[in-house]
């Protein structure tokens, strides 16, 4: 199922639309977007006008989602004693 984000009834442009248009994968578009290395300056290029093209802007939950890091792993335990998840670090 594909999430569509609107404005005013318009359907906001995705990172797969821009990939799709650029005729890349959605890591480089994510690459451009977020300025990191290992771009061609030509790709940078052709993708940075389709983002401007599409007027593109990344979505900002999938941003935070995205920057959440986990130190720990929970997982369940066989031990009746114990009750919820256990914790391995």
């Amino acid at each position: 199922m594909k999430s569509t984000r609107t404005i005013a009834g318009l359907r906001q442009a995705t990172i797969t639309d821009v990939a799709t248009r650029a005729n890349v994968s959605i890591k480089t578009v994510s690459r451009v977007v977020n300025a990191e290395p290992n771009v061609r300056p030509a790709l940078r290029s052709r993708v940075q006008n389709v983002i401007d093209e599409l007027d593109y802007s990344p979505n900002p939950y999938a941003r935070h989602l995205g920057s959440l890091r986990r130190n720990d792993t929970t997982m369940p335990t066989a031990n009746r004693q114990e009750r919820g998840a256990s914790r391995v670090r």
